[in-house]
């Protein structure tokens, strides 16, 4: 299951936010349809069902994220949660350890449930893009990704890094926020990587 916001849902219009089925990958834009592509053509004889729980405008540490949160673990008892968020409450000017301090109870929700967690970083912002611009919390991002990588060493979860991966080019010129076609493909190929090195068993050699 993969849970965050705008980023995540894949949807860069408010009007269509949270307009998708969170029982499925969601928008053909999004990374959660891509990643579910991508391990849908590799792992041919599996069913592997991938939830998109994201929604376009939350912020984590001031809304209802922990609500939905803990209903979608109910709801689609995921074995594994990906975590991106916070990006909203950056561009919101909330200080970061109270961002990071709602990050780490959603870490606690879905362990005590059992379940595996990816954190991950949030992408890099272009300050002064689009009209109007969205990204002003750039200088911001790098230090809450470190507040997320020190985090996930104290809860013993995997950190998937996606900021360097994520090129300015990645970022949607209309606002300097979201993420074009070729960034959420980028974003679905790390988080298919990071799946594919806890959990993937090479097929027996045969004698």
């Amino acid at each position: 299951m993969a849970f965050g916001d705008s980023l995540t849902e894949g949807e860069r219009t408010p009007a269509f936010w949270g307009s998708h089925d969170p029982g499925t990958p969601g928008i053909a834009l999004s990374y959660p349809f891509k990643l579910w592509s991508i391990l849908k053509a590799t792992y041919t004889s599996q069913t592997i069902d991938v939830y998109n729980a994201g929604f376009g405008g939350e912020a984590v540490a001031t809304s209802a994220a922990r609500s939905r949160f803990l209903d979608a673990l109910r709801t689609y008892a995921p074995q594994l949660v990906i975590l991106m968020h916070g990006t909203n409450d950056l561009v919101g000017e909330t200080d970061r350890q109270v961002i990071v301090s709602a990050m780490e109870e959603l870490i606690g929700d879905a362990q005590a449930r059992g379940v595996t967690v990816f954190l991950s970083s949030v992408p890099r912002q272009l300050p002064g893009v689009g009209d109007p611009p969205k990204g002003t919390a750039a200088d911001r991002v790098p230090n809450y990704n470190e507040d997320l990588r020190r985090m996930a060493l104290e809860e013993g979860v995997t950190f998937v890094d996606i900021y360097p991966h994520i090129t300015d080019d990645m970022i949607s010129r209309v606002d300097g926020l979201h993420l074009t076609q070729a960034g959420n493909q980028k974003l679905a190929e790390v988080y298919y990587e990071a799946i594919k090195g806890r959990y993937h068993v090479p097929a027996p050699t045969a004698r």
